[in-house]
């Protein structure tokens, strides 16, 4: 099970050491997809919900092209 799901490595870390001990995989549960389905363990994935991610190159970034300010909000900035 794993919270977000964007480039797997964590869950492929998990899935090897139970491999490693022997356990049996029968899937892999995600609350919240973002790889738009890209990411295969080998096994049943089911998420909750499956989010589409749009990743821009910088030149063709809408926001940038209108000059806006990104920022990145974080928890500590409350």
């Amino acid at each position: 099970m794993d919270d977000v799901l964007t480039t797997g490595k964590p869950i492929r870390e998990v899935l090897e050491v139970l491999d490693r001990e022997g356990a049996e995989m029968v899937g892999v549960a995600i609350l919240v997809d973002r790889s738009s389905g890209k990411v295969d363990f080998g096994v049943p994935t089911k998420a909750m919900l499956n989010v589409d991610v749009v990743a821009y190159d910088p030149k063709e970034c809408p926001m940038c092209k209108k000059g806006l300010e990104i920022t990145k909000p974080s928890s500590r900035d409350i």
